[in-house]
């Protein structure tokens, strides 16, 4: 019931999100957009992730790699793509290097000027060979899975390594030259305190890393990982990150994130516009939001046989439009009352007042910027956004490659 009242609180309508089958109209390509690439290949199964995964096997990764070629090639030679941003994610990226280096040899000529080209990487893919390789591809921005420097936690979450290995990989990325190194951490572990995640955080701060992002464990109903996160814990995890950022001259940069002064953000999700390629992988353009099939073979069927691996799409009314902009704003701690986008939100500037009186968020030149106590409350609520729309999506997804319409 509180997802209906927030969706009527922030649309006017008591409406729900539909989706239907297959991949909804094509969009125009006019303005620049960022990439986003699934290679789902692990040498091991975590537990706790909920992401579109599989055991690596080269037979299978050999099939993928030309699938997810062939998706990459029906889109770059669509007139006027330009591409801002590629983001290869999964998985395990580094399973696959092919794809890797294919992918971006396909996209390169639409690229736009300095382009940020990211990628995931578990420590041990963190190899002075292998950050060499990286940045020989023209990758300058990496997100290192570390996610504890607590040897129990290591052990909970199924990770293959130590602390010191952590950090050692730690060290070998500062060291290789990117323009950004991002550190993963996960918070709300068992027996994890807010004290031991200050830790960790000040730890890999003093290293010089450009930004640690440090998100709370996220339960799925269909991982079989169990994290109990009272409110009150995440309230002083919260403020134990921020505290250890802010002595250390960090800058929050969103609702989980602290980034080194100057340096670029890293991120993968706050972009407006973007088309996800590969086995369930996300598209938003222009009002249309798509998801691709979450089964493997199936999405390599679907793309050798010329057929769209898109399983779900859903047409945004111009509220929710400006909703999911909204929401990302928010997630990023700032929003600009000026946006015209604002203009589909009823009672949007009424309700930014009383958001400034309820100390939620403070005047930073134009716009606004959240408080501690604002970035709690988003906190909270992109915990049940995830657990109500994003684990209802998947689930659904992977109950059936291609599944009907799907109302949430």
């Amino acid at each position: 019931m509180l997802d209906r009242i927030l969706y009527r609180l922030a649309t006017g309508d008591w409406g729900r999100f539909r989706f239907l089958p297959g991949p909804g109209p094509e969009n125009g390509l006019q303005t620049a957009l960022g990439i986003y690439v699934h290679i789902p290949f692990c040498r091991r199964l975590c537990s706790f992730c909920p992401y579109t995964r599989v055991l690596y096997t080269p037979d299978a990764a050999e099939r993928y790699r030309e699938a997810l070629s062939r998706e990459a090639a029906s889109l770059a030679i669509r007139p006027g793509l330009a591409v801002s941003s590629v983001y290869f994610g999964g998985g395990t990226p580094a399973t696959v290097p092919a794809a890797v280096s294919r992918l971006l040899q396909l996209l390169r000529p639409c690229l736009t000027e300095s382009p940020a080209l990211a990628i995931e990487l578990h420590p041990r893919d963190a190899t002075t060979e292998g950050l060499e390789w990286l940045l020989e591809q023209g990758i300058n921005m990496v997100s290192l899975g570390v996610e504890s420097l607590q040897e129990r936690a290591l052990h909970w979450l199924g990770r293959d390594y130590g602390p010191a290995e952590a950090l050692a990989a730690t060290e070998a990325a500062l060291a290789a030259g990117l323009a950004t190194v991002n550190i993963d951490l996960i918070t709300g572990l068992p027996g994890q305190t807010a004290e031991q995640a200050g830790r960790d955080m000040d730890r890999l701060l003093s290293l010089g890393v450009d930004q640690v992002s440090a998100y709370p464990f996220m339960e799925f109903p269909f991982t079989n990982a169990v994290s109990h996160y009272s409110l009150l814990r995440q309230w002083h995890t919260l403020n134990a990150l921020a505290d250890t950022a802010a002595a250390r001259a960090y800058e929050r940069t969103s609702v989980w994130t602290w980034t080194h002064p100057g340096k670029v953000p890293y991120t993968s999700i706050t972009r407006q516009r973007y088309i996800g390629l590969g086995v369930g992988a996300a598209s938003c353009l222009d009002g249309c939001f798509r998801v691709n099939t979450f089964d493997l073979a199936a999405y390599c069927d679907a793309v050798l046989s010329g057929r769209s691996p898109a399983a779900l799409h859903t047409r945004l009314t111009a509220a929710e439009a400006a909703l999911y902009r909204l929401f990302w704003a928010c997630y990023e701690g700032r929003i600009d009352p000026a946006d015209p986008a604002w203009a589909s939100l009823p009672y949007f500037h009424r309700r930014l007042v009383a958001a400034r009186r309820l100390g939620l968020v403070t005047p930073d030149g134009g716009g606004v910027t959240f408080t501690r106590r604002g970035f709690f409350l988003y906190h909270l609520l992109e915990r049940y956004y995830t657990s109500r729309y994003i684990a209802g999506l998947w689930q659904a997804g992977r109950r059936a490659a291609f599944p009907g319409e799907l109302e949430l």
